[in-house]
């Protein structure tokens, strides 16, 4: 589980590849959001982050988005009747080597 907080930590701050580990893993803030002390030792790596990026099966992406759900709807004190999925698929094409490019790919 800290390795899915770390990842998550590190894309809530604008580190979205996975490739930002071996930078990170000695930041205490990052450290401390997966409730580690500045102190301890390292956290994961990218060669431990790619490993798990890329042995995700399609079932266990479906029980982590329902986990995810099932955290957002107990955050209310009352269960909404209803939860509003909204999906921009719009695509902004880029050209070059622009800032952010690969999110286009």
């Amino acid at each position: 589980m800290e390795l899915v907080s770390q990842h998550v930590g590190q894309i809530l701050c604008g580190y979205v590849d996975a490739n930002d580990c071996n930078q990170l893993r000695s930041d205490s803030a990052q450290k401390m959001s997966v409730g580690r002390k500045p102190s301890d030792s390292d956290l994961s790596s990218l060669p431990t982050m790619t490993r798990l990026e890329n042995n995700v099966s399609s079932k266990t992406l479906y029980r982590m988005g329902k986990l995810f759900l099932d955290e957002y709807i107990s955050s209310f004190d009352k269960t909404p009747k209803k939860i509003i999925v909204d999906a921009d698929d719009t695509n902004a094409n880029t050209y070059v080597a622009h800032q952010l490019t690969l999110f286009n790919v």
